[in-house]
């Protein structure tokens, strides 16, 4: 997804995950500008493992590695969650943050808003698609805080979100949030599964964290049961 949108290099940093992944990363590694590193663990100490005890399984300290690595070659850098993506509206986000940031010369940070989203879980390999996730996604709803691209050469070290309020050399750095028109981040929070009725594909929202539903029902006055809508 980010190589069709104008990201040229994809950096992933890898503790644990089962051989079926890991090979289907080392097929793209071969398509794509995609390079995977092995994640960085903590050392034991007398005995003691505090890779236990970080946030993700060190997800900020990968998120740094990647940071210093290409702080001075990359003109611009967005850390990823696995269940997220960060997308333009125009198809090309590269593109969009560039119009902004020659505007804004002096930005450090573009925050685009999370839309908390379902998407559709499938039962085997072969039922999966990404046309057919994303025809299905359906956002419930819009959250307050954003997930950031950011400038390198503009802050001081990496961030898990956004870089809104970061100080960084005695300033606080300058962060622009996109309006929904320009770009959002889409946030896969939760399954949901297609069900028949009368030939119609449906998403089944009974298995969706109850209070999703809660706040879908109050929102829209609808039933559990909602059709697919393309995002």
């Amino acid at each position: 997804m980010y190589h069709a949108m104008g990201v040229n290099e994809l950096n992933i940093y890898v503790i644990n995950v089962i051989t079926e992944l890991y090979n289907v990363l080392k097929l793209y590694e071969k398509e794509i500008s995609l390079n995977l590193h092995p994640g960085t663990l903590l050392p034991k100490i007398s005995g003691y493992d505090a890779n236990g005890y970080t946030e993700a399984m060190n997800q900020l300290i990968c998120y740094n590695e990647c940071y210093l690595d290409h702080r001075e070659s990359a003109e611009f850098i967005l850390f990823s969650d696995l269940d997220e993506v960060i997308t333009s509206v125009n198809g090309n986000l590269l593109k969009t943050v560039r119009i902004l940031f020659n505007q804004i010369p002096s930005v450090a940070g573009f925050g685009f808003t999370w839309k908390t989203s379902s998407y559709i879980k499938v039962d085997t390999v072969n039922e999966y698609s990404v046309g057919r996730m994303f025809n299905g996604l359906r956002v419930w709803r819009n959250e307050s805080y954003v997930k950031s691209i950011i400038v390198p050469k503009r802050v001081g070290f990496s961030i898990v979100h956004d870089v809104e309020g970061m100080i960084y050399q005695g300033r606080e750095v300058k962060h622009v949030k996109l309006p929904l028109e320009e770009g959002y981040t889409v946030h896969l929070r939760a399954e949901a599964q297609m069900t028949k009725h009368k030939g119609i594909d449906l998403i089944d929202a009974n298995i969706l964290a109850e209070t999703q539903i809660n706040e879908y029902r109050k929102l829209n006055n609808k039933k559990e049961t909602v059709h697919a809508v393309t995002f």
